[in-house]
């Protein structure tokens, strides 16, 4: 009887390896970007207090190493990216899929340098210049900063009050919860960069959070 019961524990152990059944599918030339896209998730997990696979399971991640997605639209036909989690991680994952491995390690700093150049005048533009990355990064990394009110609306943008005022309304246009940007992303088509709304919202959102 005692044996039995001893071989009925063998099955845990099996249990225990199919938790990372994903892991072991890992090529050796991708297991640096698939340390790199778990480095990341890890960081992501700590900073919003919830365990790694909320963020995305390692099958998800699996699939975004081997269909290497290089745009935000690629990055949703990701078995597991959700529009709100495309437009609270894509960004960061495709950075790190795109080469930018060290991304996760220095990320603060360069943080810290936009704020400080925000705060100098510099425009969003100008910002990417400086910090030699995408003006797309930049206006990411802006309303991130704004969000955790690093920086007021005004420091990170220069934009006529009067625009300002008609991208918030569009915002403000409805009951509950604020639209995601893809909602009224189409009524300033051609007028701001994308990136501006993402600002606008994420100042917003401060303001209800208060």
């Amino acid at each position: 009887m005692t044996l039995e019961l001893r071989r009925d524990l063998k099955p845990q152990t099996t249990a225990k390896s199919s938790k990372s059944q994903a892991s072991q599918l890992v090529r050796g030339e991708e297991r640096e970007q698939w340390e790199a896209l778990r480095a990341l998730r890890r960081k992501l997990a700590e900073e919003h207090g919830v365990p790694p696979y909320v963020i995305f399971p390692d099958s998800t991640l699996l699939e975004m190493l081997r269909s290497q997605p290089t745009s935000l639209a690629e990055m949703a036909t990701v078995s597991g990216v959700g529009a709100r989690k495309l437009e609270r991680y894509g960004e960061a994952f495709l950075e790190v899929l795109g080469g930018q491995v060290e991304a996760p390690k220095v990320v603060a700093d360069v943080r810290h340098e936009l704020i400080t150049l925000a705060r100098a005048g510099m425009t969003p533009l100008q910002i990417a210049g400086q910090l030699q990355c995408s003006e797309k990064n930049v206006y990411t990394m802006l309303a991130e900063a704004i969000g955790k009110q690093q920086l007021s609306l005004e420091q990170a943008l220069d934009l006529p009050e009067e625009l300002m005022g008609e991208i918030q309304d569009a915002f403000l246009d409805g009951e509950g919860e604020l639209p995601p940007v893809a909602e009224i992303a189409a009524l300033f088509a051609g007028r701001v960069p994308e990136g501006v709304l993402y600002c606008v919202r994420a100042a917003l959102q401060s303001e209800f959070e208060i």
